[in-house]
């Protein structure tokens, strides 16, 4: 049994530390494998068993850490039938070209 993200950081092949994946929904989620060490942050990031694996009596961690954005596809929803800024999902993407590099806002 997984979590959503770690199933697609493992089913993606993201099995060496370092390796991450991003999946997008109503949120968006990166996750990076961190090894058979747990790693902690004081970025605001949760530490998570990626998954398990069973070989003989012996059990194998696989750890990751992950960063959350809860509501990255509601918030273009939001944009599209609350305040009717964009007709389609699509439409933020000129919009974030626009603004460029800046020093920060994605």
């Amino acid at each position: 049994m997984l979590g959503d993200q770690q199933a697609a950081l493992f089913g993606h092949g993201c099995d060496s530390p370092g390796a991450l994946k991003c999946t997008y929904g109503t949120g968006a989620f990166l996750v990076t494998h961190t090894g058979t060490e747990i790693v902690r942050t004081k970025h605001e990031l949760l530490s998570t068993i990626a998954w398990s694996e069973a070989h003989g009596n012996e059990t194998k961690f696989g750890y990751a850490i992950e960063g959350a954005m809860f509501t990255a596809g509601a918030c273009i929803q939001w944009l599209r039938d609350g305040i009717r800024l964009i007709s389609h999902a699509a439409d933020t993407e000129p919009l974030a070209r626009r603004i460029g590099t800046n020093g920060g806002v994605y």
